[in-house]
C-alpha cells in the first residue's frame, strides 16, 4: 500500500471533496430553494450556512443570494471545483454539527395532518447518509497516518504487565509475548501451511517498540533494553530451529539406513526447510 499512496490518496481526497459538494451544492441547494418558497425561514438559514462555509464552485457571472442557493444542476453556467483536497478537521466537524441539529429539528417536526414536515424523508436520509459516509473522510485523508497506526505493532510489546506479573525488574525473555507468539508458531507446523514465513513476523514488535522509544519516548535506555531482548529472543528462535531441522534430518537419514524401521514414506516434509 505504501507504493500505492501517491495515488491512492489524491483520489480518496477527491472522493471526500466530490461528495460533500455533491450534498452541499446539490442537495442542500434544494432543501433551501423549497423551504424558502414554503416560508421555512428559520431551517432555511440554518441550511443556507453549510452553503455558505462549504460550497465551492466557480460561476461565470456574479453570485448572489438567490445563485448560492440553487442546485447545481439548475446552474448552467456553474462547474464543481475539481479539488485534491477534501474537507478539513474545523470545517467537517461544522457541518457535521449543523447537520446533526437539522436531523434532530426535522424529527421534531414531522408535520401532522394540516402541516406538511419541513424536510421530506428522501431529504433527511440524504443527509443522514453523508453524515455516516463523513465519519471516514479525515481517515481517508490521513491514510498515511493511519496506516501507519495499524501497522505499528510497539503497544503489544507489553513491559509494564510482564513487570507487574513478575513483581521484578529482570524478568525471563521467555514470558515476553513476542517469544510466546515465535513459540506458538513453531509448535504449530502440522496445522500452519508455510509456519516459516510467519514465525518472524512476532519480531517487528521489538522493531516497532525500538523505534517508539527513541523517537517518541527519546528513551536511549529503554531502546538499548529492547535491543538486549530482542537479541536474546532472536537467539532462543534460532536455536529452536536448529533442532527441529537437526531432528528432521536425523529422522530423514534413519529412514533411509533402517528403512524396515522408519519407512521414508512415513517421514514427513519438514515445513521450517
Amino acid at each position: 500500500l505504501e507504493d500505492l499512496l501517491p495515488f491512492l490518496v489524491p483520489a480518496m481526497a477527491r472522493t471526500c471533496h466530490w461528495r460533500t459538494q455533491e450534498v452541499v451544492v446539490g442537495a442542500v441547494g434544494q432543501m433551501v430553494r423549497d423551504l424558502q418558497e414554503r416560508g421555512k425561514k428559520e431551517m432555511a438559514e440554518l441550511l443556507l450556512v453549510i452553503q455558505q462555509y462549504a460550497a465551492d464552485w466557480h460561476a461565470s457571472g456574479g453570485q448572489d443570494g438567490r445563485a448560492v442557493i440553487m442546485p447545481l444542476t439548475a446552474r448552467k453556467d456553474s462547474v464543481m471545483s475539481q479539488r485534491s483536497s477534501g474537507p478539513g478537521y474545523p470545517l467537517l466537524l461544522l457541518l457535521r454539527s449543523i447537520c446533526g441539529v437539522v436531523l434532530r429539528r426535522a424529527e421534531q417536526r414531522k408535520g401532522g395532518m394540516f402541516s406538511k414536515a419541513e424536510l421530506s424523508k428522501e431529504q433527511q436520509k440524504t443527509l443522514s447518509m453523508w453524515m455516516t459516509e463523513s465519519r471516514s473522510f479525515l481517515t481517508m485523508q490521513n491514510l498515511p497516518e493511519c496506516l501507519a497506526s495499524l501497522s505499528d505493532l510497539s503497544s503489544l510489546y507489553l513491559r509494564e504487565l510482564f513487570l507487574d506479573m513478575t513483581k521484578q525488574v529482570q524478568f525471563p525473555a521467555s514470558i515476553n509475548l513476542p517469544w510466546m507468539l515465535c513459540s506458538f508458531l513453531l509448535g504449530t507446523e502440522k496445522f500452519t501451511k508455510n509456519p516459516i514465513s510467519h514465525v518472524f513476523m512476532p519480531l517487528h514488535i521489538y522493531d516497532d517498540a525500538a523505534r517508539f522509544s527513541l523517537n517518541v519516548l527519546r528513551s536511549k535506555h529503554l531502546f538499548l533494553e529492547i535491543e538486549a531482548e530482542a537479541q536474546t529472543c532472536l537467539d532462543k528462535l534460532l536455536s529452536s530451529l536448529a533442532r527441529k531441522i537437526y531432528a528432521h534430518y536425523r529422522l530423514l537419514a534413519a529412514s533411509h539406513l533402517f528403512p524396515d524401521l522408519v519407512p521414508p514414506h512415513k517421514v514427513e516434509d519438514n515445513p521450517f526447510i
